[in-house]
């Protein structure tokens, strides 16, 4: 303060700045308000309870919070899926010794590196998935076909979890997965082991007490797909060719 200045000239030099840094602060918080009031918060997760919010969430497009909360529910109809097929098929768990559901479920489902669980990263999930049809392989099939499943659908995402306003998605590759999905139960269903003629892997039953609950969790799964390639079609004014293809023919799209 200058020691020769009046006080009151002193007093309202003071006054005045702490009004304007005060201004500045407002239009900070009124700025922070307006954009949290632009886009909606986090949906409730597959479980049903509250996501977290995170200030990432202000760059996202209600389109963006759609695609992550379905590719969540897909993710929890594919864990569902591990779960009873190893119910239904508990040999195969008893192929890696000391291996539990509990310890599978987490390899895959609470990675943190794009579903690269194998050593030869060049393989991509429909690869993976062949090999659960394939009479040579001497591994767990349920781990292989739901590791090639979900390595399949998350490249569909670009092997992504999270989205923003620079993220676009190809409603192309959304479309081929849910056709992947669809080959995918077909062979599951269909494909017999030349060996001994019986089933890779046990799934629904069509018995005089059918189990089609299998058939349930596939539609459920191409459901989320169609719907999202649809979704961002719209939003990114893309077409999607529709892939005149036989499921028996057992061809996997490329994603």
């Amino acid at each position: 303060m200058n020691p020769s200045a009046p006080p009151g000239v002193a007093s309202g030099w003071l006054w005045g700045r702490g009004a304007w840094s005060r201004g500045w602060l407002g239009l900070g918080l009124a700025a922070v308000l307006l954009l949290s009031g632009c886009f909606s918060l986090p949906p409730p997760n597959v479980k049903g309870e509250e996501t977290r919010f995170h200030f990432g969430d202000l760059v996202k497009t209600d389109t963006h919070l759609v695609i992550e909360t379905h590719q969540r529910e897909l993710m929890g109809h594919l864990r569902q899926l591990m779960i009873k097929l190893y119910q239904r098929n508990p040999r195969e768990l008893a192929k890696t010794p000391g291996a539990t559901v509990e310890q599978n479920l987490a390899q895959l489902f609470d990675i943190r590196d794009g579903w690269h669980f194998t050593d030869d990263r060049r393989r991509n999930g429909v690869d993976i998935l062949r090999q659960t049809f394939d009479d040579s392989f001497a591994g767990d099939r349920v781990f292989a076909f739901v590791a090639g499943l979900g390595s399949m659908l998350m490249a569909s995402y670009d092997n992504r979890s999270k989205f923003s306003l620079l993220d676009d998605l190809d409603p192309q590759k959304l479309y081929n997965s849910a056709r992947n999905i669809e080959v995918a139960f077909w062979k599951l269903s269909h494909d017999r082991s030349k060996a001994n003629g019986e089933p890779f892997l046990l799934a629904n039953e069509w018995g005089t007490t059918p189990n089609l609950s299998y058939e349930r969790l596939c539609g459920k799964m191409v459901g989320v797909q169609d719907l999202l390639s649809r979704i961002v079609a719209q939003k990114t004014k893309r077409s999607v060719k529709q892939a005149l293809q036989f499921i028996a023919s057992s061809v996997f799209l490329p994603i």
